[in-house]
């Protein structure tokens, strides 16, 4: 199946018929046939990347130092770790094409960046003639000439600058994965606990919710004797409004808990001229998303028309994603923002997203992973603003995975799923005595409630 496709693409490549191509030098006769056939290295070498992907994708050849295990069925964790090893690639072009990598411009310091570029920038999802294959080939070539042009020390300084901007990329994927896996962990276990103890344990918080907004009453009665219901319902408002918020969280949690709940990456109080700035900063920059993507504007854009399938797929996933923003979501109460990881800096990552998707119509490959600048200068300063929000990226990351591993309820909640069952019997045992004693102790001051403001009528 490899070396099929592979053939059919090379064909397509070099113009003209090609032999069939032997399992066991795939890799070898692609450089060599490509070579004699004067096909431009960044395109050989892409090839020779779209051949090793299709291999690890199915028996692999010994290249690649980071195959994933037989059987491993998830897509997006197979090309996160494809991570074909420069080192035997360059040998595998020089016993092929002998000086082909150092005539093309670059040392082993230089190939060993390509490499981690085409692979970072996903080059090789896509066949030999595809148009991402072209534009990345036109940047490249650019970017060789811009080099072969300055001078030494600063080829030196945009070379350092892009092995740290592959190495944050690379250690923002492994972040990003290890965070994604911790959510999804915490969320089995909360889904778990609440299909075992759930019934029980929602009970249990709404007697508790009664008994204390009782005794919030019976303070308040005396305090002032003269206060009528109402009275008593308006000072005690705000408090009834938030159990009953947070009953109906964990209701909603109970009843569809296969969802999973979104992990909070970050808070920060705010007063209400901060909250009116923030909405209304919210507002200016979904009504621009509004403007560029939505579904019945979309069509009318002059880049519409230039768009991939695939682009404009990902513009209607973004515009769905966008219109799930509730209030609610957004991250923030009357007086803060709160837990959801929906704010200003993520909107406006939507909308770069947008704009960088339009930008690039026809050209399907991930805007934020290919190095930008007409020059060196140029590139270094892209570069420093990348890093920079890399290193953001990452802090932030590993913030919420301290919250995550530091989550006392769901390790209590995991040991508890791992209790023989005469064990989690006797806790759903205990939820509901301790339910039906704040309803007995609830009903009797509800009822000494009651005798007072009857009393005074």
């Amino acid at each position: 199946m490899e070396a099929r496709i592979i053939r059919d693409e090379l064909m397509e490549v070099v113009g003209t018929d090609v032999p069939v191509i032997l399992d066991a030098d795939i890799h070898g006769h692609v450089i060599r046939l490509c070579h004699d056939a004067g096909t431009e290295f960044h395109r050989t070498l892409h090839m020779v990347l779209r051949a090793m992907w299709l291999g690890q994708n199915g028996r692999g050849d010994g290249l690649n130092d980071n195959r994933p295990e037989t059987g491993e069925t998830d897509s997006a964790e197979i090309k996160r770790r494809f991570n074909p090893d420069p080192g035997p690639l360059f040998e595998l072009f020089e016993s092929n094409a002998r000086n082909w990598i150092s005539g093309s411009g670059y040392d082993r310091e230089m190939f060993r960046l390509l490499v981690g570029e085409m692979t970072t920038a996903g080059l090789f999802l896509h066949g030999g003639k595809s148009p991402e294959v072209d534009h990345y080939i036109d940047l490249a070539l650019r970017q060789r000439s811009t080099l072969h042009a300055e001078g030494r020390a600063l080829c030196e300084r945009l070379m350092s600058a892009k092995d740290q901007w592959l190495r944050f990329q690379d250690e923002l994927g492994e972040r990003l994965l290890a965070l994604e896996r911790l959510r999804l962990r915490n969320a089995h276990i909360r889904r778990r606990w609440l299909s075992i103890f759930g019934a029980g344990y929602i009970r249990f918080l709404e007697e508790e919710s009664r008994l204390e907004i009782c005794r919030r009453k019976m303070l308040l009665l005396d305090v002032n004797p003269d206060l009528t219901a109402a009275g008593l319902e308006a000072r005690l408002l705000k408090l009834t409004l938030e159990e009953k918020k947070r009953l109906h969280a964990v209701r909603r949690a109970a009843d569809l808990s296969r969802l999973y709940d979104l992990v909070p990456a970050g808070k920060g109080w705010m007063d209400m001229e901060g909250l009116k700035m923030y909405r209304q900063d919210s507002k200016r920059i979904l009504r621009e998303l509004y403007l560029l993507i939505h579904p019945d504007v979309l069509g009318r854009n002059p880049a519409y028309e230039r768009l991939t399938e695939r682009q404009r797929a990902q513009l209607m996933k973004l515009w769905n994603e966008i219109m799930e923003l509730k209030d609610e979501e957004i991250g923030f109460d009357e007086s803060c923002i709160g837990y959801s990881y929906r704010n200003i800096s993520i909107l406006m990552d939507k909308l770069d997203l947008a704009r960088a998707i339009l930008q690039n119509a026809g050209i399907d490959i991930d805007p934020r992973l290919v190095i930008k600048g007409n020059n060196i200068p140029e590139q270094l300063e892209w570069l420093a603003r990348s890093i920079k929000s890399l290193e953001a990226a990452i802090l932030s990351i590993q913030a919420e995975q301290k919250v995550l591993l530091e989550d006392e309820e769901a390790r209590e909640r995991e040991a508890m799923l791992q209790w023989p069952g005469s064990r989690q019997e006797e806790i759903k045992a205990g939820y509901s005595r301790q339910a039906d004693e704040y309803a007995s102790e609830a009903d009797k001051l509800d009822s000494m409630i009651r005798e007072h403001l009857a009393g005074r009528k």
